[in-house]
């Protein structure tokens, strides 16, 4: 629960310009290289004062899993809201989709932090926890109009699917940074086209 001390806007100024402080460094450094210290001098804080704010890396971490889960929800909540074709409107918002996969700094930032959640088991079970949010919540989104024929376990299933793809590109553009990104994203909407495909329009030529 958040303090009421946590809620004013000079405490939250404070917090951000820490996370962003933090952000850079770690992409600047990788996490083990990055100390508290490091994240202190480019804040511009002494290192007590960030303590009033984050225990620790880990917290650091915690709080940006926490705000990219939050931008992902809120995408889906407008998602709801502003179409009655969940379908459709995916594979038509591919663009907004390959600006976070393709981001070439936040791409580094989600290695980086999936990479210690590979070494350490409080920062695995936050990415973990993060990840179930967002699985469960799409899953609904999709589960609120999905066709006839398709069971619970079709959509998780397409739901894993399509977190291969978009976890797989950050990856992608990290090794390849000149990819032909119109070209990849104009398969990959083609592919979502077909996988959330309902039944009623197997057969129908995408687009028609």
């Amino acid at each position: 629960m958040v303090s009421a001390e946590e809620q004013s806007p000079r405490v939250a100024a404070r917090r951000r310009q820490v996370l962003d402080a933090a952000i850079r460094c770690f992409r600047r450094h990788g996490f083990h290289a990055t100390s508290m210290a490091v994240i202190a001098a480019e804040a511009g804080m002494s290192v007590g004062h960030i303590y009033r704010y984050f225990v620790g890396k880990d917290e650091i971490i915690q709080a940006i899993v926490r705000e990219d889960v939050d931008e992902a929800l809120a995408g889906m909540a407008e998602l709801e809201a502003t179409s009655d074709d969940v379908y459709g409107k995916l594979v038509e918002d591919i663009d907004r989709a390959a600006d976070r996969s393709l981001d070439l700094d936040r791409a580094a930032l989600m290695v980086e932090i999936r990479a210690e959640a590979a070494r350490n088991p409080k920062v695995a079970e936050v990415v973990q926890a993060a990840d179930r949010v967002l699985r469960a919540n799409f899953a609904r989104v999709l589960a609120g109009s999905k066709p006839d024929g398709w069971s619970d376990a079709d959509i998780a299933a397409r739901v894993e699917v399509m977190a291969l793809i978009f976890d797989g590109v950050p990856l992608r553009v990290i090794s390849h940074p000149d990819l032909d990104r119109a070209a990849l994203f104009g398969l990959i909407q083609r592919l979502l086209a077909v996988l959330l495909e309902r039944p009623s329009s197997a057969g129908r030529p995408s687009g028609s």
